[in-house]
């Protein structure tokens, strides 16, 4: 019933910034059962807290490839929306991560 799906969870704050922030965020992200391929689609549902000068709740969609370069490397490439009440906000974010 769950193959496919990834949860994942994250914590960001600022720390050297002039904007004070900290989020708290969680994502379930499914790959259309293509995780074992060199070429991975997926898309993401989700949601945040941003606590700020206050705190605010967001709803996060997205979606993105992860590209295996070789064994331990893959390059990332993920677009994300976040829906803030009548603001739309959106991401796009590269990884390349190297696994020992």
């Amino acid at each position: 019933m769950f193959k496919s799906f990834t949860a994942d969870v994250g914590f960001s704050t600022a720390i050297f910034d002039t904007q004070k922030y900290t989020t708290f965020d969680a994502v379930l992200r499914y790959d259309f059962g293509t995780s074992m391929h060199n070429v991975v689609p997926y898309v993401v549902i989700g949601g945040s807290f941003v606590s700020a000068l206050e705190t605010t709740p967001t709803l996060n969609l997205g979606a993105g490839n992860t590209f295996w370069v070789k064994k331990n490397t893959e390059l990332m490439c993920s677009f994300c929306t976040n829906i803030q009440k009548i603001d739309l906000r959106v991401n796009i974010h590269i990884f390349i991560h190297q696994f020992v």
